[in-house]
């Protein structure tokens, strides 16, 4: 038995030392491949382009995909690289399976890396992978490859990165994680406003840089009129495709809400909600989720075939070889039977994945329903508020109204990140930060408040994060309105960390120790109470001031 075996390898060795095309036909079949690959990645290129929704990032995919496949044959690390990059874009553009988008940009990133006179390419994919993490909400991995690419470019030649028109979405990418700093930084080093400008094919960089200077002028100078978000709007004002007037909007409304334009804020927040049914309809995502288990398919049985022609190649040497005919048909047979079998399993197997995956997709589509029906609700309940709020012309009426709108607003943003983090658990410090940030811009001078915010990163569940939501609103409301200022200056003091198994908090102003004031019978303090008795909360209240509180709220309550 181990002489067989050992004779067949022999054989298998002899066939694939013999089995080798001539030179002029192989080199023609690349050239005919090449262009292949070229002329797929074009056509899908015109189409990604339209920027037209989630129907043309499907139809690009699906001319990504055949490129990509016919690459495969040509083992050639340019094909490879290029048809890989067009692959990430499309999967980047549909922004539902970040994973997917990473992996294709590191492959091909790392061929591209080996490349000569590709160099830009290279640091270009490095930038589109740190924009992905971005989406993927790593902050740390984002930052990480843009600080990456700016050790590579900051000390090089003038000329050299004026060609890397890519630098400017890079200072976005920082700014979409909040880092302002960094994004000026890579503005101030690395490239010159002069050399900026639209690109249809790729990317709309003079755009992306009037976001990112909106963004720093607004969250990190604190300026309430900017003139590049006048230019941002105009982009969006001038924005003929589905996809990109979504982004806008969506950056439109939290801009002019964070300068305290609530009439813009809410204009845009209606609009972004009308454009966004229309672009993430559930036929399109359907749609796009068949074309791309069309094309795992398409990638499977080709990967098939080819294994399949491989097989079929060496047994028909192996008819050639007289005295080994019977040992390697016997063998051929048995292979060929054991991989009919495994196919059949495989596409047993399929159908079952698939119809799991459409039930799954059925059950996804009913969940955002469901939550865009409650987002709506809240944000109809809002702008009927703010409606009456106008009309209203006593202050004690229109105060209370604010307060009523508060408290919805903190729900509204609690039930925001549980939707964007699809998960039961809730980031508290990022939930936090946001609510006080609404209730400062409607009830107080943004520039008169400072915060200190000690909030230790432990994930607090849904039955606690809402009524702690409520009360921490009242405190914040209470204090901007109530508690004396000291240089026209309040400073309100927050921290929250996890203590064994409970949830200590303390928080405190910055205004003088005052008797107890009537508010400590009104309607704040009231709710502020049920809310603790709700998740049994322990409540102290310093005796000299009643604007200092401690909790201790039950981990598992």
């Amino acid at each position: 038995m181990n002489c067989r075996i050992f004779l067949i390898l022999i054989v298998f060795q002899f066939l694939l030392g013999c089995h080798s095309s001539h030179p002029i036909e192989k080199q023609k079949q690349f050239s005919i491949d090449s262009a292949k690959v070229l002329q797929y990645i074009r056509e899908g290129n015109k189409i990604y382009a339209t920027h037209s929704g989630i129907d043309a990032f499907a139809k690009s995919m699906c001319y990504y995909d055949s490129a990509w496949q016919i690459a495969q044959k040509t083992e050639d690390s340019f094909l490879l690289g290029v048809s890989l990059f067009a692959k990430g874009r499309a999967y980047d553009a549909w922004n539902n399976e970040p994973e997917m988008t990473i992996k294709c940009f590191e492959q091909a990133a790392q061929l591209y890396k080996n490349l000569p006179n590709r160099y830009d390419y290279y640091l270009y994919i490095n930038e589109l992978k740190a924009h992905a993490y971005e989406k993927k909400g790593d902050s740390v991995n984002a930052i990480h490859s843009l600080q990456f690419i700016y050790d590579e470019l900051v000390n090089k030649s003038d000329s050299l990165k004026q060609i890397m028109n890519f630098i400017p979405q890079m200072a976005t990418v920082s700014t979409d994680v909040k880092n302002y700093l960094f994004a000026e930084k890579v503005l101030n080093d690395l490239y010159q406003r002069a050399w900026i400008k639209n690109e249809p094919e790729s990317y709309n960089y003079l755009d992306y840089y009037y976001l990112t200077m909106s963004r720093i002028e607004v969250y990190q100078h604190k300026k309430t009129n900017s003139p590049y978000l006048d230019s941002f709007e105009n982009v969006y004002l001038q924005c003929k495709n589905l996809s990109d007037s979504t982004y806008y909007l969506s950056q439109l409304k939290e801009l002019y809400g964070a300068v305290g334009n609530l009439e813009k804020k809410y204009f845009y927040a209606e609009e972004y909600e009308k454009i966004q049914t229309k672009y993430n309809s559930p036929n399109s995502i359907v749609s796009f989720q068949k074309s791309l288990n069309e094309i795992e398919k398409a990638s499977m049985l080709n990967q098939m075939s080819i294994e399949k022609k491989r097989l079929y190649t060496q047994t028909a040497f192996l008819w050639i070889l007289g005295s080994l005919l019977i040992i390697i048909t016997s063998l051929g047979i048995f292979l060929y039977r054991r991989n009919k079998e495994i196919a059949l399993k495989q596409d047993q197997l399929f159908s079952v994945n698939k119809e799991l995956n459409h039930k799954n997709l059925q059950n996804e589509l009913l969940n955002k329903e469901l939550h865009h029906r409650v987002k709506n609700n809240l944000q109809m309940i809002l702008s009927l508020i703010y409606m009456q709020e106008r009309n209203i012309k006593t202050d004690e009426a229109k105060q209370n109204l604010q307060e009523i709108r508060l408290r919805i607003e903190s729900i509204a943003t609690l039930h925001r990140q549980l939707i964007d983090q699809e998960s039961d658990w809730v980031d508290l410090k990022k939930y936090v930060s946001q609510m006080l940030h609404s209730v400062i811009s409607l009830v107080g001078e943004g520039n008169n408040v400072i915060t200190h915010l000690e909030i230790e990163n432990f994930p607090i569940p849904t039955n606690i994060s809402f009524p702690l939501g409520l009360i921490l609103n009242e405190l914040f409301t209470n204090s901007i309105k109530y508690a004396s200022r000291h240089n026209g200056i309040l400073e309100l003091f927050l921290q929250i960390e996890k203590r064994n198994d409970d949830v200590y908090i303390s928080y405190h102003d910055s205004g003088a120790a005052v008797e107890q004031l009537d508010v400590n019978s009104g309607l704040g303090l009231k709710i502020i109470q049920l809310l603790c008795s709700q998740i049994n909360a322990t409540i102290k209240q310093s005796s000299d001031n009643y604007f200092d509180y401690t909790f201790t709220i039950p981990y598992g309550s």
